[in-house]
């Protein structure tokens, strides 16, 4: 978890389904906001979240999941996760097939 600044307001998650299966989620916990002047003396609003971001896969841990308690995943961290060699042989597969995908339909 970081702590981070936007120039918006953020969502309570954003969840971003990918191809290969997997999704990268980003966490937001809204903290606060300050006012700020630029050098021209122009006001703006800055606003600070507590944001975690992961990937994992989308079955393990649905959208379902992350908008039902967004909270629990703020801490959430996938480097803890062991990846098993069955799980890394897919993956290998399927970017070799994706690969040839792109080779041989050029």
């Amino acid at each position: 978890m970081e702590k981070v600044m936007f120039n918006e307001k953020q969502p309570d998650y954003r969840y971003f389904k990918l191809p290969n299966g997997n999704a990268d989620v980003f966490i937001y916990e809204y903290i606060g906001e300050e006012e700020n002047t630029t050098d021209d003396g122009n006001t703006y609003t800055e606003y600070l979240y507590n944001m975690n971001q992961f990937c994992c896969n989308q079955n393990e841990i649905t959208e379902e999941m992350i908008k039902e308690n967004f909270n629990k995943f703020l801490n959430y961290d996938t480097s803890k996760e062991e990846i098993s060699i069955s799980d890394r042989l897919d993956a290998l597969e399927s970017a070799v097939v994706e690969m040839a995908g792109v080779i041989y339909n050029d």
